[in-house]
């Protein structure tokens, strides 16, 4: 098919229909080496925005603010003290108490 065929055929589909059918074609490893390398260019973009906002921050505070920006938890309020992951003692080896407030 040559080059004016194809582009005819993108037109006719959305971007998601092409976007699915190349992701269908990827295998599992494929798939997940794409995503990686998306997570990595979407972080570098928004570390690249911050710094542009605040070109005086050192790189710790513009890790800090993507995190926030990510999560939405200020870590510089946090209190470290409850938030320490501790043992669980019931007994489940695999469990982490992560000093969660309780609800209530």
């Amino acid at each position: 098919m040559d080059t004016i065929r194809v582009m005819e055929k993108a037109r006719q589909r959305s971007a998601q229909e092409i976007q699915d059918e190349i992701l269908r074609r990827m295998t599992p490893e494929q798939r997940i080496d794409c995503a990686l390398r998306w997570t990595s260019l979407t972080l570098e973009l928004a570390r690249s925005t911050i710094r542009s906002a605040h070109p005086d921050w050192p790189a710790e505070h513009v890790e800090r603010e993507l995190g926030r920006r990510i999560t939405g938890i200020d870590v510089t309020k946090l209190d470290w003290a409850r938030t320490r992951p501790q043992r669980d003692h019931s007994g489940d080896p695999t469990r982490i108490d992560c000093g969660a407030p309780e609800d209530g």
